[in-house]
């Protein structure tokens, strides 16, 4: 039996760079620069006592198994206890006390309920300073129901949910012996545990880290859904749509704007929007410009070439984009009018 309870705590990040069981980014930047952020700089001086309390969860396809710093290297990367890859996804875990005294209790009574003639028991180092008071009960429970004897250990061999050997930390793993065939105990023990003051607190702060994390989880999911409504909506869209910064430079452009003047979205993106359309209309787009930015929707007309010189007249619509309060860039969106206006004059003309 194994009893080790982890709570996922925080958002999810993901390995930029690895090799072997050498991390050397997250999301992009040094993992000390992330540790420091998130545990602190006390977490970064003890780090060898402190480890095993804050591991990762790593995501792999097959499953999820628990991962802790082994050492932090002069250049800001670390080296962890198991192989990683480009792309695996990390969380910060910490021990689920609640979890870990239910399931020791249940395993108790269960296990009392058996002739076990003698038992060996390995603790946690990490289990024994977060529990100290449980560990020591959980100690007392199993040698009331047989002789105990055993250590406690940085880190322990159990076996997964597949069956297969993995290091574990804030765990408690024994095994129990019987030369005889294991039979019914009609003995009866009645085991129990209050959790004291000092562990109440931290259980509810993780409660709270888990309630907070799936309010984060939840709004992601909303953000997410959002962002495929704005992306099919971009996408998708017959107009051309496009959105610059404040300094007129494209941010984005979608499938149509590229298909309408033969660009690729990378020529673009980074460039003026200035650079083209003709010279005689800089002037009045930088006046449209500028008013969109100061919050009033603009609308235009202007010819525009496409990159193989075929001349189109669009419709052009700039709606300011506003974070916070703030117009922080444009969007653009445009309609190819030329075959209307080919009417139009026709129509004046008649």
């Amino acid at each position: 039996f194994t009893n080790y309870k982890l709570q996922e705590v925080g958002k999810t990040f993901t390995v930029s760079k690895a090799k072997g069981t050498t991390i050397i980014s997250i999301d992009k930047k040094k993992p000390i620069q992330l540790l420091e952020h998130y545990l602190g700089k006390d977490f970064i001086v003890q780090i060898r006592d402190m480890r095993k309390e804050f591991p990762f969860i790593l995501d792999k396809k097959e499953n999820r198994i628990a991962i802790w710093v082994e050492n932090i290297l002069d250049n800001g990367t670390i080296e962890v206890n198991h192989e990683v890859s480009e792309g695996d996804r990390l969380v910060f875990a910490y021990a689920n006390i609640r979890a870990i005294i239910e399931d020791t209790l249940s395993e108790m009574k269960r296990l009392s309920k058996l002739n076990i003639e003698t038992i060996f028991a390995y603790n946690c180092v990490s289990r024994k300073r977060l529990l100290h008071d449980f560990a020591d009960e959980e100690i007392r429970m199993l040698n009331e129901i047989a002789p105990t004897n055993g250590f406690f250990s940085n880190g322990e061999i159990s076996s997964g949910k597949n069956k297969r050997p993995e290091l574990v930390g804030h765990a408690l793993t024994y095994l129990a012996l019987t030369e005889e065939k294991v039979q019914n105990n009609r003995k009866k023990y009645d085991f129990s545990y209050t959790i004291p003051n000092n562990l109440k607190t931290v259980v509810t702060l993780t409660n709270l880290m888990k309630a907070s994390q799936e309010d984060i989880e939840a709004l992601n999911d909303n953000i997410k859904i959002s962002e495929q409504y704005y992306r099919s909506l971009f996408d998708n869209n017959t107009d051309i749509v496009y959105s610059t910064d404040l300094q007129g430079q494209f941010t984005s452009v979608n499938p149509a704007f590229e298909k309408m003047f033969g660009y690729q979205k990378d020529e673009l993106i980074g460039k003026s929007a200035l650079k083209y359309i003709n010279n005689e209309d800089v002037p009045r787009v930088r006046m449209h410009f500028y008013r969109a930015i100061k919050g009033k929707e603009q609308f235009y007309n202007i010819n525009i070439n496409s990159k193989t010189g075929e001349n189109n007249l669009f419709h052009l619509r700039n709606i300011p984009i506003t974070v916070n309060g703030e117009c922080v860039g444009i969007y653009g969106i445009g309609r190819n009018i030329t075959e209307q206006k080919k009417i139009e004059d026709k129509i004046v003309q008649l």
